[in-house]
């Protein structure tokens, strides 16, 4: 999940994850119901996009120049309320547990393969604040690949990472000054290839939302809301660890919406378009070119929490209602189903997943299961003594296995508490 706090995109000094788990030191002197019937979510697999009912305006954005380019705006009989069209059931007939285990306090995880989560470990002193390696999925077992950042003797934390099959990609921060790194490695095993520098910056860009695809990192270049460049753009950049320079694959007209996200090879991105509005598009495109695979436009002013390409159409959802947009602009979580969309009313809190055909998201203390092909949707409730906030999707985007993790306590001391990591499979 993207750092979503109260102040901004990316918090002050919160590293990267779930609900500010993981809190480094500052520096030292840093949705109304509308009818349509079950016939319209027909059993089965997500059907091929269709924009069939569209808007036009004047918009151009990642390379593209302007033109007439359609805006998303389905007619409200095409939006669906979750409760009016599936049955809730009970999650004990459909999940089951495939592993359990415990880590730290603190820890926070990613899965965006199949195997390992990429893994921000807190360290056992102040220095280093942080530790990154992979946890198996599996077993539990973490195998640690980097024991300090590299830049450690300057004053650099690891603040952020993600990983692919074969990839280890990491940001780092020096929290006195703010400035930042961003590193890639080959690994295998317990072995971490050469590292290699790919870009740095300073306080005015923040530091970089990440992602890892098979053969490339994929990192965010974007101004600071309170430093000199503000009104710069935002830079989508990708690099193979071989490769001799990056590649700028999309061009924002000011920050992201959310963060990139990778799923089976392809990548999701929410650049601003430039225009006399705000206008944010969901482009699935080629994780090392930037070359499109699917776009669209949400409605005037509309700006996503999370996007996510399926593969044969979006997910999104929204954390503010926008009155003046249509069918698709009040709070909470939509699924595209050709030119119709399935909504769950209820506030966002963790980017949504595709886990074995079923849907799967975040809203309010528990996780919601959307079976499209019975028809179907259950919540899975947190494991005793959770933490307020339930359970956090460690998911990265379309998977085998759920994934969810959570803080559990037992006892009063806070020094108690662990992890709790559960790998669900999904019937």
């Amino acid at each position: 999940m993207v750092d979503k706090d109260v102040t901004s995109v990316r918090g002050k000094y919160a590293v990267p994850g779930r609900h500010g788990v993981l809190v480094a030191p500052a520096p030292r002197p840093a949705h109304e119901p509308v009818s349509l019937s079950r016939r319209t979510f027909i059993a089965g697999a997500l059907v091929t996009v269709a924009f069939g009912s569209l808007a036009s305006t004047q918009l151009s954005g990642c390379g593209s120049s302007s033109s007439s380019v359609a805006v998303l705006s389905p007619d409200v009989d095409a939006v669906e309320t979750l409760g009016d069209v599936f049955t809730q059931s009970d999650e004990t007939s459909h999940a089951t547990e495939d592993a359990h285990f415990s880590l730290p306090a603190g820890t926070l995880l990613w899965a965006d393969t199949s195997t390992v989560a990429a893994t921000l470990m807190p360290g056992s002193t102040s220095s280093p604040l942080t530790t990154a390696g992979v946890t198996s999925l599996d077993t539990g077992t973490y195998v640690e690949l980097l024991s300090q950042a590299m830049g450690a003797s300057e004053g650099y934390d690891i603040y952020d990472v993600r990983c692919s099959e074969n990839l280890f990609v990491w940001v780092e921060l020096m929290f006195l000054t703010e400035d930042w790194r961003v590193y890639v490695a080959t690994w295998s095993g317990d072995t971490l290839g050469t590292p290699r520098l790919l870009d740095s910056g300073d306080s005015d860009y923040d530091p970089p939302f990440i992602a890892a695809s098979s053969n490339h990192a994929i990192w965010v270049v974007e101004p600071s809301t309170g430093g000199t460049k503000t009104l710069d753009e935002t830079y989508v950049r990708s690099q193979g660890p071989s490769d001799s320079s990056a590649t700028t694959i999309c061009t924002s007209y000011g920050r992201l919406a959310s963060s990139p996200r990778m799923a089976n090879g392809v990548l999701t991105i929410t650049p601003r378009l430039e225009s006399s509005g705000v206008y944010y598009r969901l482009l699935a495109c080629d994780p090392a070119t930037g070359s499109e695979v699917s776009s669209a436009i949400l409605p005037k002013t509309v700006k996503p929490y999370d996007a996510l390409w399926l593969g044969s159409g979006f997910s999104f959802s929204i954390e503010s209602t926008y009155s003046s947009s249509g069918a698709i602009g009040a709070l909470g979580v939509y699924v595209q189903q050709g030119d119709e969309y399935l909504y769950v009313g209820k506030t966002p809190l963790d980017d949504s997943v595709l886990v074995s055909d079923k849907f799967v998201c975040k809203t309010a203390y528990s996780v919601t299961v959307i079976d499209f092909a019975a028809q179907e949707y259950y919540s899975i409730t947190p494991p005793s003594k959770a933490a307020d906030y339930g359970d956090c999707i460690v998911t990265g985007g379309i998977a085998d296995r759920l994934v969810l993790y959570t803080t559990v306590s037992s006892g009063s001391d806070a020094s108690t508490s662990s992890v709790d990591v559960r790998v669900l499979g999904l019937a």
